[in-house]
């Protein structure tokens, strides 16, 4: 696991598991690195959303990325509406290839209470097999 940060960046942090490895942004996404990212020797990347609402053009940026979606919000007890996640995924889908997006909550859904994560996680699966 490597995190760095600074209070002029985002953070950034890379997690490794055994088939590859992803960046994860916090905070917002440093939009003048996505080439950068795009051409950089791992398979995904993951960005959070929900808690920021990114500009979706920036999905466009990563042509040869899969992208972790952040859709869930961790930082709120309160949940989201099958039909909130279900309007944010399409409008994500204009700007990506369904094939390249994995639905994902923002990081930290361990940190709720255990029923509220699983009402955020049904509620994400829900929508996403609405889509």
């Amino acid at each position: 696991y490597i995190s760095s940060s600074s209070s002029k960046s985002p953070q950034i942090s890379c997690q490794e598991n055994s088939t590859s490895a992803s960046p994860k942004f916090r905070g917002g996404f440093p939009h003048d690195l996505s080439k950068s990212i795009d051409e950089a020797d791992f398979d995904q990347v993951s960005i959070e959303d929900k808690h920021c609402c990114n500009d979706l053009n920036l999905l466009e940026k990563f042509q040869h990325k899969t992208v972790i979606f952040g859709s869930l919000a961790i930082a709120s007890s309160r949940l989201e509406t099958t039909e909130e996640v279900v309007e944010r995924l399409k409008a994500a889908l204009n700007h990506i290839d369904r094939d390249r997006l994995v639905v994902a909550p923002d990081c930290g859904l361990g940190l709720l209470p255990t029923q509220l994560a699983e009402d955020k996680l049904r509620v994400m699966c829900k929508a996403a097999a609405l889509i």
